[in-house]
């Protein structure tokens, strides 16, 4: 979660999702490192079939405002010649 509404900057740092390994912005990824801590130890593998596609490029991290409260993002870098 983030504050969309706040001019500090946040959802900066980047952390995988398990089960797939694509990564993604957070605010604190303190209780996410201890989560794949005990996903590791467990010996755990993914039990859901990835997508057979490259994970985007995460670009940089942005805080989006949503009904049911904000949230980090990533925001993919524009690839060079588009607008």
């Amino acid at each position: 979660m983030c504050q969309a509404n706040l001019t500090v900057v946040q959802c900066t740092q980047l952390v995988p999702v398990l089960p797939c390994g694509c990564q993604t912005y957070v605010n604190d990824r303190t209780e996410l490192d201890k989560i794949k801590a005990q996903w590791d130890a467990a010996g755990c593998q993914a039990t859901i079939l990835c997508p057979a596609i490259a994970c985007p490029a995460p670009g940089k991290g942005a805080c989006v405002s949503m009904n049911s409260g904000d949230v980090c993002t990533s925001v993919p870098t524009p690839i060079a010649g588009t607008d």
